[in-house]
């Protein structure tokens, strides 16, 4: 009985360890994950360019539906929007200067574009993305006010990956 009890006991004590141990590996493996440089893949033909803030035109394409693409191709157009719409709602609420979380625009561009190429990748996005659901994204971002939890909740669920992939 007593055998029964200590092996029970220390298979509670393994198996907690064990969880342990699995947990911080995981962590470790997301840390280092997200610390990578994004790198585009060796062959990846037409694929635009990424073009600097400075160059980018201000003008919104109208909604044609579902826009499909290959590879990489198929969120980089989504994730420059999302970023431009995203970085300059920022900007207007003064989260980008020296000592923000983004020292500048083309810091902020260049982070958030890469976030969401992750996000809406072709593994993620197969069928491409919906151009309704990214119109709402969009505007949701470019509405959300300063400091209110309640409006950037709002963005976050208009602008979830799942909503914007088909």
């Amino acid at each position: 009985m007593k055998l029964t009890r200590l092996g029970g006991i220390s298979t509670i004590v393994v198996m907690g360890v064990l969880a342990l141990g699995c947990r911080s590996r995981e962590e470790q493996a997301l840390g280092t994950e997200r610390e990578r440089p994004v790198q585009a893949p060796p062959a990846t033909p037409n694929v635009p360019p990424v073009v600097p803030h400075a160059e980018q035109p201000h003008t919104q394409q109208p909604s044609t539906g579902m826009q499909h693409g290959a590879g990489m191709q198929a969120g980089l157009r989504p994730a420059n929007q999302i970023a431009q719409a995203r970085c300059e709602q920022m900007q207007r609420c003064g989260n980008i200067a020296q000592g923000k979380k983004y020292a500048n625009m083309d810091a902020c561009l260049s982070e958030v574009r890469r976030d969401w190429q992750e996000e809406l990748n072709a593994y993620e996005c197969p069928g491409g993305y919906d151009q309704k659901e990214l119109s709402e994204c969009l505007s949701e971002l470019r509405n959300e006010t300063c400091n209110s939890p309640l409006s950037r909740l709002s963005s976050v669920v208009a602008c979830r990956s799942s909503d914007i992939c088909e």
